[in-house]
């Protein structure tokens, strides 16, 4: 609503001052902002036009820039909810009728006191379209571009998470067993993205952002830092994030944390993917819960993190938001990154509308309405996914973005990561194949594990905060934040000869510290062992001149004597406590078998400083052995149809690969239980599959291909119906309150064993409650009167048994009901047991009016039809059994 009435007062600005704000802003665009704000210029040829085919579209919709005349016209005719009156604008009478346009509005709103800058850049000339869904868009595309004062018309793609929105797993914490951690966050250890060790899963050691010792020496981050994430919603209530979110200093409550555009509202919605990519750059750090982020801070010193903007498009997996509109917003709210983990999944060019609000990013952010420099660095920093299409090529393919590109735990491309040209960086985004994916905070204060280019590119973000936290303030340019970016990172081109990923894997050390000093001295007492097709080495730490130990050991290997360390693949092994003269050793996962490898060491400092090279030595590596799996309970089973059990199992692969297990499974009734890779299980429920003998496996491979089988069966017995023992009898209360209980055993019985359930259904359940408990039935008398009441058992295959019996809850202990008492037509005679009995009315004269012999039973009363009788007072007798019973009736 703020929005729309701001929306409003631009309009009547807009019809007062027109004519003399064309004039204007030309000669404003002679005093643009800080001149060390670069942007790589577009190329005059514009962007070609997709076709239909193209990729997915959203159906009646058209993003249409206009020349700055048509454009005055429609601003002039816009109403207070900044949509235009199509009725008042001539130009477009035509195309409006016959494409059933029904609305239209700046793609890029009012901005306030940033509508000046907004209006140089040309932003207010953009417009989106709408009309109808069944036109068609080749049509509609083809029509716009003939209308004068067009100058650009773009379809509107569907945008998409660039990333596998599937969580993999959920926890809720954990604990850090990382000596060398430097923070208490229990979920830390899992984060190898950020320190590699090489102990996860087909890994590495050196494979991460290296951000460790720059939160040791330099930084963890800094509140006036802020990044927009143009994503799903942020969940600003968790509590790894809450201390770290940006606060709207023109809203409050829960709208002050951002900007929904899916809703055209400040309430943002917490999403997955949002809130993971969050955590990335800036979960708390040191705060004893969860996970890190990149530039979280030190809570426990008091450090406060950078700040994160949800600007939210997506609301599940499709977005609905503009994201040219929202990369845009968050410059003019204070963002200096623009952190973008989405894209257009079919398409190879980024639009113009796009491009623009890139632009204006770069130029603006950091910058108030006066041209001053008033956040921590002179323009923004747009990054973007590559994509995840395993292609080469990019829907974000525009020079001026930072592309990210997606490694798993082991430097080479994650096997949906795109590539190519357009790509600037590589970061660690997972590659399930290998078992290692990005962890980071979930909604309602969870956390989790995902994969994807949407994932790699925080990193790249984070470190990006990290940088500007380091070195931001006066005159710090988004030039100087990208090349120190840009043009140090670790060098991982031997491990994607095929695959241009960028000028690097991303380096947040590097990036910040740069270089200096002194190289270490030459790695001493290299040697090597093999295991399959890994290597496994000893070295002895050399000393330092300057920092008294190197930071690192980079193990070069190749398959032929190395000569230029660059042709060569390589491992580094952090050196941690160690000092000079101790052994440091390590391992190398992932080469050929049964090849020899050459192998050099070098040390390295923290600055990049590299040693000379150590001795060369040479190793053979080994065959492939298959995995094993070992059962530790038997492998055939019989159940009877309600029985449930386990088979138990461990499985290991002698050369220590990453191993993929499936089950194939012959009935619905098996689950493969993972949940502990150490205790797995297959889980068999017998109710589930039909009486037969089945016959399944468990298949175990590595990641080369080779496999163990462990073959199982089962039987399930013929199901035996429940059946009844006796029946069971009816029930008669005197006395409300009562409790009966009967023995389930006495009156059921399965000669399976299994325990059944019980329905009971009750005729009038004011008269008693009857229910089941634990072998049980209990009936308890509430109110006078009869009801029925049958009980079915039920199996576990749905065979059933079935009792009916009734409840009478009397009046009395009298041996005789008279009822209704007093009685208008019929008479009710109940005896308190099955009788044959004499009932006679004697009137009040001393007459008998009324002499019968009748059957009469507690369920069924004799009913006597008094509805001729006079009015006055009777004596009813009934006589059974030797027994007299007399009462006073009175009739009315």
């Amino acid at each position: 609503m703020e929005q729309t009435r701001e929306f409003g007062k631009s309009c009547r600005f807009y019809r007062q001052v027109m004519k003399k704000l064309f004039f204007i802003i030309p000669i404003l665009a002679l005093f643009a902002c800080n001149k060390n704000v670069e942007v790589i210029k577009e190329t005059e040829e514009a962007v070609p036009a997709s076709t239909e085919q193209d990729g997915p579209y959203k159906p009646g919709r058209m993003i249409v820039k206009f020349t700055p005349d048509l454009a005055s016209q429609l601003e002039l005719n816009t109403r207070e909810d900044g949509t235009v009156e199509l009725s008042k604008v001539g130009a477009l009478a035509d195309i409006t009728a016959e494409f059933g346009v029904y609305s239209m509005e700046r793609l890029f709103p009012y901005a306030g006191k940033f509508e000046e800058r907004t209006r140089r850049e040309g932003l207010h000339l953009w417009y989106q379209v709408s009309f109808d869904k069944a036109a068609s868009l080749t049509k509609a595309n083809v029509d716009f571009k003939t209308l004068e004062g067009v100058s650009v018309v773009e379809y509107d793609p569907v945008i998409r998470i660039v990333g596998n929105p599937v969580v993999m797993e959920r926890v809720s914490s954990g604990e850090s067993k990382m000596a060398s951690a430097p923070f208490n966050d229990p979920l830390l250890a899992r984060q190898w993205h950020y320190y590699n060790e090489g102990t996860v899963s087909s890994s590495q050691s050196g494979c991460d952002i290296n951000v460790f010792p720059v939160w040791r020496t330099y930084t963890t981050g800094r509140q006036d830092v802020i990044v927009s994430v143009v994503d799903g919603g942020v969940d600003f209530t968790h509590e790894d994030l809450a201390a770290n979110m940006w606060n709207n200093p023109e809203q409050h409550g829960t709208g002050q944390y951002g900007y929904n555009f899916c809703r055209n509202t400040y309430n943002v919605t917490a999403d997955d993917h949002g809130t993971h990519v969050a955590g990335t750059i800036a979960a708390v750090n040191n705060n004893g819960i969860g996970v890190c982020g990149i530039a979280g801070g030190d809570y426990a010193k008091g450090v406060s993190g950078v700040k994160i903007m949800s600007c939210q498009i997506f609301e599940g997996e499709d977005g609905s938001g503009a994201g040219s509109t929202a990369i845009k917003w968050g410059a003019d709210h204070g963002a200096v990154i623009s952190q973008n983990s989405w894209g257009y999944p079919d398409l190879n060019t980024t639009p113009q509308s796009v491009r623009a609000a890139v632009d204006y990013f770069i130029k603006y952010a950091g910058f108030d309405e006066k041209g001053n420099q008033t956040g921590p660095m002179a323009g923004g920093l747009v990054i973007f996914a590559a994509g995840n299409e395993n292609k080469n090529g990019s829907s974000s393919e525009y020079e001026n973005i930072v592309n990210v590109t997606s490694v798993g735990a082991d430097y080479r491309r994650a096997y949906y990561s795109n590539w190519g040209d357009f790509a600037d960086i590589a970061a660690p985004g997972g590659d399930a194949k290998k078992g290692n994916q990005v962890w980071s905070t979930l909604p309602n204060n969870q956390y989790g594990r995902m994969q994807g280019t949407s994932m790699a590119c925080p990193h790249v973000s984070g470190v990006a905060a990290l940088i500007v936290s380091r070195y931001g303030g006066p005159g710090f340019t988004v030039t100087a934040l990208r090349d120190r970016l840009l043009n140090n990172t670790t060098d991982i081109y031997s491990y994607n000869r095929n695959y241009y990923m960028g000028k690097g894997l991303v380096n947040a050390y590097r990036a910040i510290a740069g270089s200096g000093g002194a190289a270490p001295d030459k790695p001493t007492g290299l040697s090597a062992t093999t295991q399959s097709n890994n290597i496994s080495f000893k070295v002895t730490i050399p000393s330092d001149s300057d920092d008294g130990k190197p930071n690192t050991i980079i193990i070069y290997y190749d398959k032929s004597p190395i000569s230029k360390l660059s042709d060569a693949m390589f491992s580094s092994f952090y050196v941690g406590d160690a000092e000079p003269g101790d052994e440091l050793s390590g391992r190398i996962t992932g080469l050929e078998f049964e090849t020899p490898y050459y192998l050099v060491a070098v040390a390295s400092d923290l600055a990049g400083n590299h040693s000379a090279k150590s001795s060369q030595v040479t190793a053979v590596t080994g065959v492939n052995n298959a995995p094993v799996i070992t059962p530790s309970s038997p492998l055939n089973l019989t159940f009877k149809p309600h029985e449930s059990g386990s088979i138990k199992f461990t499985f290991e692969d002698p050369d220590g690969h990453f191993m993929n297990i499936v089950m194939d499974a012959a009935s619905e009734a098996e689950t493969l239980d993972t949940l502990d890779m150490a205790k797995p299980s297959i889980e068999i429920v017998a109710a589930l599959a039909q009486t037969g003998t089945y016959n399944s496996k468990v298949v175990v491979t590595d990641l080369y291909g080779l496999s163990a089988t462990m073959n199982y069966s089962y039987t399930v017995l013929e199901n035996h119906k429940p059946v009844t023992v006796k029946a069971m009898p009816d029930q008669i209360f005197s006395k409300r309150g009562t409790v009966v209980t009967l023995e389930e055993s006495e009156y059921f019985k399965d000669d399976d064993g299994e325990i059944l359930s019980y329905k009971v259904v009750n005729t009038d359940e004011n008269v008693a409650n009857v229910n089941y408990s634990a072998g049980k039935f209990y009936i308890t008398a509430l109110n006078l009167g009869i009801a029925e009441v049958t009980v079915t058992a039920t199996d576990v295959r749905k065979e059933t048994a079935t009792q009916n019996f009734k409840i009478l809850v009397r009046t009395s202990d009298d041996p005789v009901d008279f009822y209704p008492n007093p009685v208008t037509d019929y008479l009710y005679v109940r005896t308190s047991e099955d009788a044959t009995a004499e009932l006679s009315l004697i009137g009040p004269l001393g007459s008998t009016v009324y002499s019968e012999t009748l059957t009469i039973t507690p369920f069924s009363p004799a009913k006597v039809d008094v509805s001729a009788f006079p009015a006055g007072v009777y004596k009813a007798v009934v006589i059974y059994n030797g027994t007299k019973v007399e009462k006073t009736i009175v009739k009315i």
